[in-house]
């Protein structure tokens, strides 16, 4: 199993996790945008608005024109492909096989260090500020995470991955790794007053 990262610089490096080496196996010419693994379990990367589709190994499969240009990529099992397009803050979901792609939300913040798709259609977005957004399908914000100091603060968040049960994993700038459980909304909120006993009953539902 393999571990792959991109950087801005543009290199894409492979990081075996049965051993501690690192290797850089390309070079994506100028500012990278990017990297997701495909729904056939290939690779795609971003550079400006071009899209490649590469094998593991990086031979070539296939390239597409993106509609903005990409900062940051995300992909589901489904194969839906999402990207994050900073001058207009703005997330893109691809349409192959050149558009133009459908834009699914729209922030007020142009800063990203991370982007997560769910197979049902739902996005986590970190904006480099110290939040993690959950945004439905539909480009609704479903909820907020703003840690604002402490040992809590997300402030230096490098990035971003969430497991198959929905915890949350992040990174920071020093190497931290911090683990969040799956955060479920509250819905049906209800409350009652009972004016003889002085109390107050709330009920809700979690979904």
């Amino acid at each position: 199993n393999y571990l792959y990262m991109s950087a801005s610089s543009g290199y894409i490096s492979r990081f075996p996790l049965s051993s501690d080496t690192m290797a850089y196996i390309a070079l994506v010419s100028g500012t990278g945008g990017g990297i997701a693994f495909s729904g056939d379990g290939n690779l795609y990367v971003a550079k400006g608005t071009s899209l490649y589709k590469k094998s593991l190994t990086f031979s070539p499969l296939a390239t597409y024109t993106l509609s903005e240009v990409s900062y940051r990529l995300a992909s589901n099992a489904a194969g839906d492909l999402y990207y994050f397009n900073s001058p207009s803050k703005s997330i893109y979901k691809k349409v192959f096989p050149n558009g133009p792609d459908l834009c699914v939300a729209t922030l007020n913040v142009n800063a990203h260090t991370g982007l997560f798709a769910s197979s049902a259609g739902t996005l986590l977005y970190a904006d480099g500020n110290g939040s993690i957004q959950k945004i439905s399908s539909t480009g609704n914000v479903l909820w907020t995470y703003n840690p604002s100091s402490g040992s809590e603060s997300l402030s230096t968040l490098f990035g971003m991955a969430v497991s198959s049960t929905g915890s949350i994993f992040v990174v920071l700038s020093n190497g931290t790794v911090k683990r969040f459980n799956a955060i479920t909304p509250v819905s049906g909120l209800s409350a009652s007053v009972n004016t003889i006993n002085n109390t107050i009953t709330i009920d809700w539902a979690e979904g």
